[in-house]
């Protein structure tokens, strides 16, 4: 089971290099973590990231990940089991192979030279995601517009929206089950 505890979580927030961040939504979030474990100061007792997830969510705990950097292979496959689980909605964005190679080098399957090639390979693409993102916002103009004049598209987009609300709570649970899968089954380290 993986643990963290409460004096490095603050200790990781108090990083000037971490506060001069300009974006830093979970900054000092510790203090809500602090009351929801009945809690008046940080301490050094071990907390389970499960208990991480209990209290405060999900994403708190994937903020928490950065401060147990000792874990970055269990951290970086959690990422890549979420990117494939909504590869298919960015579709020719991403360079085939990336999340593969990534995913083998995590294992340390693959090297470092590998990796790099699949990032240049990625780079390369990028021009391609950026056309692929415009095209999807023109798209949403277009259903915008449609849905503007005419009252069936107006149903569609409505349907649609109702569609991605019930999917959005399927997926913070999927992706909650997983991340307590790792850091319930991966042995503690030192």
């Amino acid at each position: 089971m993986i643990t963290t505890t409460l004096n490095r979580i603050r200790a990781y927030e108090n990083n000037k290099a971490v506060r001069n961040q300009l974006f830093q939504p979970y900054y000092f979030e510790s203090g809500h973590l602090l009351s929801a474990l009945g809690k008046t100061r940080p301490d050094d007792e071990q907390l389970p990231f499960s208990k991480i997830v209990e209290v405060r969510g999900v994403d708190y705990a994937v903020w928490c990940c950065r401060v147990e950097p000792q874990y970055a292979r269990e951290w970086v496959l959690f990422s890549i089991w979420c990117v494939r689980r909504v590869e298919h909605l960015i579709g020719g964005a991403l360079s085939p192979g990336l999340l593969d190679v990534a995913q083998r080098h995590a294992r340390g399957e693959a090297t470092d030279k590998e990796l790099n090639v699949a990032r240049k390979k990625a780079e390369a693409d990028r021009e391609v995601a950026e056309k692929t993102i415009q095209a999807v916002l023109d798209a949403a103009d277009a259903v915008t517009l449609a849905a503007q004049g005419d009252p069936r598209a107006a149903g569609e987009v409505r349907n649609a929206a109702r569609a991605a609300r019930v999917a959005l709570p399927t997926e913070l649970a999927a992706q909650t089950a997983e991340f307590l899968r790792i850091v319930n089954e991966t042995e503690a380290r030192t």
